[in-house]
């Protein structure tokens, strides 16, 4: 609280307060120091951003560019559960000299940036109980605030301009347009990461849902029917290597009480592998790295005797994903171009 210049990062919600609770506790602690908070998608805060004065989702877009951070450098962290996903992020964070808080429940390292920090044990909760209201530096907090305000309006311009199918799109349509309080689970790779990118903050209480861990691909259909299985109507958002590892999943469909979408990206192969080094290792980056596949998923679907829709342009995802089903599972399939998805991102994070 000595530390006038401070940031609040949150991650996962790992805290045993509830979603409302948690948002509410970590509103109070940025309100009482004046901190602003930067929010991973797989935390409740952003779909309950009328709750948060300082809400930061788009720092992906704004960190990676010098000339700005150089005016933004705290002197204080305090980390809230794991760090997010943005790489980033993790390299602005590593970067900074400045005092780091871990705020854990159990004497364990939840930073793998491993920077020199001091652990609070205990939750969210408790920890906005015993922070006072501090003498705050509000022109700290505006400024996080004016240039995330700035970056969302840029963002949100050219995502309105995309007519072509680009994978980011589809992120930033689901957080306008899914009915409020549904459930929603991100598949590893560029689902969670096109979501942390462009997941717009808004107040429809969604609840967010990820198998992070080794970052694998086991299960991830079958989780995400467990989620939607007796709870709120569900959509889970995957990868086509994703959706082909767990397809076996399809086999209980019969056994789900609730209503599960499931929209696969269809990039034929690995698309966070474009992103990487081994992008560059012609003639084995298509075979080895993004090993691509040519599954007709739609015959694939009725296989299952499960209902499939090829979505078409983005107001078919939009009529598709606007009013979910009351029961049972469907596939969306939307087909994308992996490399000019790359192209297209570069362009809107430039």
């Amino acid at each position: 609280s000595s530390h006038s210049k401070g940031v609040i990062v949150v991650g996962v919600n790992n805290s045993t307060c509830g979603d409302d609770d948690f948002v509410d506790a970590v509103n109070s602690i940025s309100e009482k120091l004046g901190w602003p908070i930067i929010a991973d998608i797989l935390n409740p805060l952003r779909n309950r951003a009328d709750k948060n004065k300082l809400i930061v989702t788009h720092y992906d877009a704004f960190l990676r560019k010098k000339h700005i951070t150089s005016s933004l450098k705290p002197l204080a962290i305090l980390q809230i559960g794991t760090l997010p996903t943005s790489k980033v992020l993790n390299s602005w964070l590593k970067s900074l000299d400045a005092v780091s808080f871990l705020l854990t429940s159990r004497p364990i390292n939840t930073d793998p940036l491993h920077r020199v920090a001091t652990p609070i044990y205990g939750n969210v909760c408790e920890l906005s109980n015993v922070i006072e209201q501090q003498s705050i530096d509000s022109n700290w907090g505006l400024a996080w605030l004016e240039l995330e305000k700035e970056t969302a309006l840029k963002i949100d311009s050219r995502m309105r301009e995309i007519g072509d199918v680009f994978e980011g799109k589809v992120s930033w349509l689901l957080s306008q347009y899914l009915p409020p309080r549904c459930s929603v689970f991100l598949g590893n790779s560029m689902s969670i990461r096109y979501a942390e990118y462009f997941w717009s903050a808004g107040e429809k209480s969604y609840k967010i849902f990820c198998n992070r861990g080794a970052n694998g691909i086991d299960g991830t259909l079958s989780t995400a029917m467990g989620i939607a299985h007796c709870g709120r109507k569900s959509v889970l958002l995957i990868g086509d290597l994703s959706f082909l590892h767990d397809i076996n999943g399809l086999l209980s469909t019969k056994l789900l009480i609730g209503s599960l979408t499931v929209i696969v990206i269809n990039n034929s192969g690995g698309g966070i592998f474009e992103h990487l080094p081994m992008s560059q290792a012609e003639p084995y980056f298509e075979k080895y790295f993004a090993t691509p596949q040519n599954v007709n998923i739609a015959q694939l679907c009725s296989a299952y005797s499960v209902e499939y829709t090829a979505i078409c342009d983005w107001q078919h995802l939009i009529l598709a994903i606007s009013d979910l089903p009351k029961s049972g599972l469907r596939v969306l399939e939307v087909k994308t171009d992996r490399k000019a998805d790359l192209q297209t991102l570069e362009a809107i994070l430039k």
